[in-house]
């Protein structure tokens, strides 16, 4: 095969051309501070997130069918609580009935009773909930299922199944449900009363006298007011099942936003080239040095150790000179405080050798020497020196008794100051005591 120029030319050409988009990539992601700068660039955590956002919607749509069951629900049970009212005064009625002895007059006006009960159930059984929907109408829960004749006979046009919703992914309900589920007919053996038939059997038994009639009425009413128990024991259970489910939904929502808020966070971050670099500091005597992590472009990843090669120094201070050791170091009486609450009192009069014996006799931290330099007619000085440690520094104060002291604490000098006032790890140490170029901490790089 030969190779021509032109085929190096384009397979340069094309090298080139990928190494710019690479490279354009890159400043785009420098440009961001983001490690991505697209989803396909990270496809298992887009994933999760995308996974965690759909189940969040399903959660947040199993909330609404549970609210809006329990609105139905809730309707059935305000319902049949005040239908159980109703029953409870038709089977005192009823049981008034079957009375042989009861009269014309008091049977009339129990039989308008009963009828009055009749179009109060008529008007339960067509009840609806706050969407509107007639609760014991099934599927047709935009029409009305009872309807009350002139004859006073009761017709149910409800359907016969339940309108159901799904709860979750497993679970349906009944927001409206067939009356006849609920307003039950009742067996005479090989047939069925209905639960408006026996109601209108009983009134008409009280307005004709028929005390056969009358007594099995007391039977039938007996067995309806059973029923409607049962039924409100049922829907009260559905209740408190559907106050659980909503009450689980909610929870499981709320650990999924965490969850969700949560990997968005952690996503950020790895997206982050900034947060991808960030270094930290584990410090093995957090009680002797504090050290953090600068920026990256200072501070260096690895391990490294702190050596203290030498102790800050003990402090040193020297006075103004003296003729000779018997020289009055004032002809008044002062004091000198070396330390804070310890002030030192040097009589009047007294010599420079005195002064240092008193200095020394108060036991303190700071002791005094009289050295002679041989400079000059005033050879001779009171040396003060502090304990060894940057802590250990002293600025003497002198303050008269009587009269004006000569100058001491304002006529010293300084011979050595070696507190450190500061540390500056791998650089030249800046402080009081410290020779200019005088390196006293050392950095092992490991």
């Amino acid at each position: 095969m030969r190779v021509s120029t032109g085929m190096i030319y384009s397979q340069l050409t094309e090298r080139m051309s990928d190494n710019s988009a690479e490279m354009a990539k890159m400043q785009g992601r420098l440009s961001l501070g983001l490690k991505y700068t697209r989803p396909s660039e990270a496809p298992d955590e887009v994933a999760r997130v995308q996974a965690l956002e759909s189940r969040l919607k399903r959660l947040d749509t199993d909330v609404e069918s549970i609210s809006r069951a329990r609105i139905g629900v809730d309707a059935q049970a305000k319902a049949m609580q005040a239908a159980s009212e109703l029953m409870d005064r038709l089977k005192e009625v009823s049981f008034q009935a079957a009375n042989t002895n009861i009269g014309e007059g008091r049977r009339q006006a129990l039989a308008e009773e009963v009828d009055s009960i009749k179009r109060s159930l008529v008007d339960i059984a067509n009840s609806r909930d706050a969407d509107d929907r007639y609760v014991f109408a099934g599927i047709n829960s935009s029409e009305v299922p009872y309807t009350l004749k002139a004859d006073g006979t009761v017709v149910y046009t409800g359907a016969a199944a339940p309108l159901r919703v799904r709860l979750t992914d497993v679970g349906f309900e009944d927001v409206t449900v067939p009356g006849t589920t609920v307003f039950k007919s009742i067996s005479n053996g090989a047939t069925s009363t209905g639960f408006f038939e026996v109601i209108n059997d009983l009134a008409v038994s009280l307005r004709e006298n028929n005390e056969s009639a009358r007594t099995q009425a007391l039977g039938q009413v007996d067995q309806l007011v059973s029923d409607s128990s049962a039924v409100l024991a049922r829907i009260g259970g559905t209740q408190q099942r559907l106050e659980l489910i909503e009450n689980q939904a909610r929870e499981t929502k709320l650990r999924a936003t965490d969850t969700l808020s949560a990997m968005q966070t952690a996503a950020t971050e790895l997206g982050s080239v900034g947060k991808l670099n960030k270094l930290s500091i584990s410090n093995s005597n957090t009680g002797a040095v504090v050290a953090e992590a600068g920026s990256t472009s200072i501070a260096m990843p690895g391990n490294h150790s702190l050596a203290v090669t030498q102790l800050a120094q003990a402090k040193r201070m020297s006075s103004v000179g003296f003729a000779s050791s018997t020289s009055v170091i004032s002809p008044n009486a002062f004091t000198i405080t070396l330390e804070a609450g310890k002030p030192i009192t040097i009589a009047a009069g007294s010599t420079v050798a005195a002064a240092v014996s008193a200095i020394n006799s108060a036991g303190g931290a700071v002791s005094a020497r009289l050295i002679n330099t041989g400079a000059g007619s005033t050879p001779y000085q009171i040396v003060l020196e502090g304990a060894s440690g940057a802590s250990n520094g002293f600025s003497p104060v002198d303050t008269a008794v009587s009269g004006t002291p000569d100058s001491f604490a304002t006529g010293a000098t300084s011979l050595t100051m070696s507190s450190v006032a500061g540390i500056q790890v791998g650089s030249v140490i800046s402080g009081s005591g410290i020779a200019a170029g005088t390196r006293v901490i050392a950095i092992d790089s490991a």
